[in-house]
């Protein structure tokens, strides 16, 4: 049996109607990389705001004069998004409130 692997979406105007039905599609997830970012960047354009996210991995170091040597670490770029201002305010509001989720869930293991 074959599960179903769409969500349907409405995106609706500022009255509540229904202007677009969106079935996200899911079946691509499994070949979806995940990557790991400890940096971002952001950078402005008039139409369009891109979200550059970067992996730091800093170097073993065991020596602590090492690390007085140390002047530069590289940051490899692992995702590029490039999303509409109403976009972005979107995943801003959505990430603010499942932060606060999270800080709620999880404020018992903190200790």
């Amino acid at each position: 049996m074959s599960e179903d692997k769409t969500k349907v979406v409405h995106i609706r105007d500022e009255n509540d109607e229904v202007l677009v039905t969106l079935e996200k599609d899911y079946t691509n997830l499994n070949n979806v990389s995940a990557e790991f970012a400890s940096e971002m960047t952001v950078t402005l354009s008039e139409n369009v705001i891109y979200l550059s996210f970067y992996r730091v991995e800093p170097p073993l170091i065991l020596d602590k004069e090492k690390i007085k040597e140390l002047k530069t670490l590289n940051a490899d770029l692992v995702a590029k998004v490039i999303v509409t201002p109403n976009l972005l305010k979107g995943i801003i509001d959505v990430a603010q409130q499942n932060l606060e989720k999270h800080k709620e869930w999880f404020k018992d293991k903190k200790k």
